[in-house]
């Protein structure tokens, strides 16, 4: 294959892409289409104070297939409310929300490890979910509008959140 000469391939799903090659030998791919996944940030190390909740946080939800929350966080004392399809506010207690796992009193993490919520579209408890690819497999499309609130159940400390939303189109 001559260096810095596009080829026209096939990927898996049929989608048409172009294969580079530049001068040092290093392959390029571009994928056609529409992106199947965006990401974009809902809260950027937001400060929540001690004993305090965040309001209401639209997902701004349009005609995505499913929603994922990654989560970075620096308390453990803390709890993600969610609405529900029948609701347009972020009050259900997280074992009853849209939220799974349930969002509530889970671990801080490290810059490069965020806590992964499916949005369910449903109160998931009754459904018996045991783990992430099983809430994604039955996740519905989310209802706009959809919302989350963050509440610091930590008396004595700020916590400062980040949280952004992967929105699947496909």
């Amino acid at each position: 294959m001559a260096k810095g000469v596009p080829l026209m391939g096939r990927d898996p799903d049929g989608k048409a892409k172009i294969i580079n090659v530049d001068e040092n030998g290093n392959v390029k791919v571009q994928l056609s289409g529409t992106k199947s996944v965006t990401r974009e940030v809902l809260m950027d190390a937001v400060s929540v104070a001690p004993s305090s909740q965040t309001g209401q946080i639209n997902l701004n939800i349009t005609n995505e297939k499913k929603v994922v929350l990654l989560v970075w966080n620096d308390l453990d004392t803390l709890q993600i409310r969610s609405s529900t399809p029948w609701q347009n506010v972020a009050s259900f207690e997280p074992g009853w929300g849209s939220l799974y796992p349930e969002s509530l009193n889970f671990s801080a993490t490290g810059a490069h490890n965020p806590h992964v919520f499916v949005w369910v579209g449903m109160q998931y408890r009754s459904l018996g979910l045991t783990d992430i690819k099983e809430a994604l497999d039955i996740a519905l499309p989310p209802v706009s509008p959809s919302f989350i609130r963050v509440f610091n159940n930590n008396p004595n400390e700020t916590l400062t959140i980040t949280i952004h939303i992967l929105r699947y189109w496909r």
